[in-house]
């Protein structure tokens, strides 16, 4: 077991532990104003949905297949919904918790662009390399009409940003007062 802030997470469970590493790291952020604050919230999100992936088993679905996969979840889904029942479709809440990781990922790393006053390391996120965050979540949520394409980026590059942006995080907003 590898001891973190307040609890302890299996050795063989890589991803478990750096989850517990960033929300042990997002802990020590300071939060002295409104802005920084919210922009730790966001983080805290996407480090809960991106943990609630993974503990569902996300699996890293991409490109055309994966279109005709999400159909018949779409309708399992729905169905469920109709009926006020909980849903059960594995597959599609781990999609699920994954985009919304996504989205609070990308957003965090904008209002923390917004609070240091710098832009975006890429620029806009059309100039975003491949396999981001800010790449997918742009185009996920700018994409025409009716196209669903799949995603660019996996589990492990998601977590990977996350982990930068806790780390940011600490250095431009420093870490709680002793106290």
């Amino acid at each position: 077991m590898y001891p973190v802030q307040g609890g302890h997470v299996r050795e063989s469970d890589e991803i478990e532990w750096r989850c517990a590493a960033i929300a042990d790291q997002l802990t020590l952020v300071h939060c002295a104003s409104a802005e920084a604050t919210g922009i730790r919230g966001v983080a805290t999100g996407a480090l809960y949905a991106l943990r609630q992936a993974y503990r569902m088993g996300y699996r890293d679905r991409t490109g055309p297949d994966a279109v005709v996969e999400l159909g018949a979840e779409l309708s399992c889904v729905a169905r469920q919904l109709q009926q006020g029942e909980s849903i059960t479709a594995r597959d599609w809440l781990a999609g699920y918790y994954f985009n919304a990781a996504m989205l609070h990922l990308d957003a965090a790393a904008g209002r923390l662009s917004g609070i240091t006053g710098s832009a975006r390391k890429s620029g806009s996120r059309r100039d975003a390399p491949k396999g981001t965050v800010s790449r997918d979540a742009g185009h996920s949520k700018h994409r025409p009409p009716g196209l669903i394409d799949g995603r660019s980026v996996a589990l492990a590059a998601a977590l990977r940003e996350l982990e930068g942006l806790a780390e940011r995080l600490a250095k431009v907003l420093g870490e709680q007062p002793a106290q």
